[in-house]
Formats: C-alpha cells, sequence, structure tokens
C-alpha cells in the first residue's frame, strides 16, 4: 500500500463504552509505527478519560526499556 503521497485515515467507535476501543487504537498505532514504519498520529475523542494518553506513555516506556 502505498500511502507516502496522501494520508491514511483510520478510525475506531462504538457507542458502548468498555469494548476495548483505546486498547485496541493503541495496539494498532503502535504496530503501525513500531513494525511497519509508518508516521501515526492518534487523536482520542474522550478527553474525560485521557485513557489513550495513559497506554501510550506505558508503551512509550516499554519501548525505551528495549532500547537501552
Amino acid at each position: 500500500m502505498d500511502t507516502k503521497k496522501k494520508p491514511l485515515f483510520v478510525a475506531f467507535s462504538s457507542q458502548k463504552g468498555g469494548v476495548g476501543k483505546s486498547t485496541f487504537t493503541t495496539l494498532v498505532a503502535s504496530t503501525m509505527h513500531y513494525r511497519l514504519g509508518y508516521n501515526v498520529a492518534v487523536f482520542d475523542a474522550d478527553f474525560r478519560k485521557h485513557s489513550l494518553l495513559k497506554m501510550k506513555t506505558v508503551n512509550w516506556q516499554l519501548e525505551m526499556k528495549k532500547k537501552l
């Protein structure tokens, strides 16, 4: 897939809470970045919980430990 010339937008949504949207989004974004080499931006529309920011912080800390 040639995405170097134009951005690719992917969205995950569900009306029900607690179905794993944030977890799934974090896993997909991490896989696309660390394994496939894509530049990834994630926007969390659930601003009250900040769950994606918390998960990304844990993911970043684990990646930094691997590099040491």
